[in-house]
């Protein structure tokens, strides 16, 4: 038996994993909250891709690019998913299961990310049960400020 073998070994085992570019995860989303920020293509289709997971979504978008507003369209009527016109704050992460942001700056991204950390923190604090949360931050345009 061979004690570790490598990743090049393992890619010639017949159904080996090969290496990826992004981990896929999967989240018991099921009426659980999400909340999104942002304004771009990609996160109208992480916005779609969580709401098809069936959780409540909401994003926040001051200025929602055509996919967001095209996607709110097609989910007219639905309870389960809402678009706010305005900028996120970090009340708006509190009880969320998942929250998902592409921002203008890494600063944005890092000052979301904190804010979700906090909102967790609090609600573990208040229900004394540890929530299941998972808080993604970039920025697609990845300027610094």
């Amino acid at each position: 038996m061979q004690p570790h073998a490598s990743l090049d070994d393992a890619q010639e085992a017949p159904g080996a994993i090969a290496p990826i570019s992004k981990l896929p995860i999967f989240l018991d989303l099921q009426d659980r909250p999400a909340t999104l920020a942002g304004d771009t293509a990609g996160l109208a289709w992480k916005a779609e891709l969580i709401a098809a997971a069936g959780a409540r979504v909401r994003v926040f978008s001051a200025q929602p690019s055509e996919e967001l507003r095209a996607l709110a369209a097609r989910r007219a009527g639905d309870d389960r998913f809402q678009l706010v016109a305005r900028e996120w704050t970090a009340q708006d992460l509190a009880g969320a299961a998942i929250a998902v942001a592409d921002l203008p700056t890494l600063a944005d991204a890092a000052a979301f990310k904190a804010a979700g950390t906090r909102m967790a923190c609090s609600s573990t604090r208040s229900t004394r049960a540890r929530p299941a949360i998972s808080i993604s931050a970039s920025s697609s345009r990845a300027r610094r400020s």
